[in-house]
């Protein structure tokens, strides 16, 4: 299979080699693909309404000026803290 990347994601690649993230081209490849499939077998239709809704009051809080001052690294840990909570009550044991 050949494939072709545009050149920003070519340059991730090959930095991702450089610092010895990854061995070569196909490796970076199949890792994408396996964290995808991982994703995509894992992710809800409730878990992107989820999203919907988180990003929404991020924005509608942003409005309101209510996220001034604040640490964007913070409204983040706070966000898949609530995250990481709900996904805990909604996946089976």
């Amino acid at each position: 299979m050949n494939i072709e990347l545009p050149q920003d994601l070519q340059e991730f690649v090959s930095d991702a080699i450089r610092k010895g993230i990854v061995k070569d081209e196909s490796e970076a490849i199949v890792e994408a693909l396996r964290l995808w499939r991982d994703i995509e077998s894992d992710w809800t239709d409730e878990d992107e309404e989820n999203l919907r809704q988180s990003v929404h009051q991020i924005c509608d809080a942003l409005d309101r000026g209510e996220l001034r001052g604040r640490d964007a690294s913070d409204v983040f840990a706070e966000i898949e803290q609530e995250n990481a909570k709900h996904l805990g009550e909604n996946r089976p044991s």
